[in-house]
């Protein structure tokens, strides 16, 4: 009940108009086979986000941290280390 009452909550939410508020760039990851938050939706967050970047994992779907572990690790880890230089 809990879950399906979130998903009825945010399911016509869309944040997108606010992304542009975000000064911070930020990394934005989706896995290819995801039907939740598809790659374009996560294309499209990215490019409203100044400085942003899309990366895509294969072989993931919606839980690409779990599916594809070391793919999402070395993503992430590029990214922050990016930053610190």
């Amino acid at each position: 009940m809990g879950y399906a009452g979130c998903c009825a909550a945010i399911k016509d939410m869309d944040c997108r108009p606010g992304l542009m508020a975000i000064q911070t760039p930020c990394l934005v990851v989706a896995g290819k086979a995801d039907q939740a938050t598809p790659p374009d939706l996560g294309k499209r967050i990215a490019n409203g986000i100044s400085g942003s970047i899309f990366e895509e994992i294969e072989n993931a779907a919606h839980l690409a941290n779990i599916e594809q572990e070391d793919a999402f690790n070395s993503i992430v880890l590029n990214f922050l280390l990016q930053r610190i230089q």
